[in-house]
């Protein structure tokens, strides 16, 4: 749900030309990295800890295409 809220976040930052937005949308991924790390990485389940990472390293890597203004 971080992940989604940070894309989220992107997109509209960039769509309504609004830098809080999208500097913010870092921050949440700040946020979720911290429970990555805390709480997804100490448990035993390796799917549910699998599909964490998954679905943090594609919002890592589609962040900065939402972020950039359209042109």
């Amino acid at each position: 749900m971080l992940a989604a809220g940070a894309l989220l976040l992107a997109w509209s930052g960039a769509r309504w030309k609004n830098r809080d937005f999208t500097r913010l949308s870092y921050a949440l991924m700040a946020l979720g990295a911290y429970r990555l790390l805390t709480a997804d990485l100490h448990q035993d389940r390796t799917v549910a800890l699998f599909l964490s990472l998954l679905a943090y390293g594609t919002a890592l890597t589609i962040l900065p295409r939402l972020s950039r203004r359209p042109v």
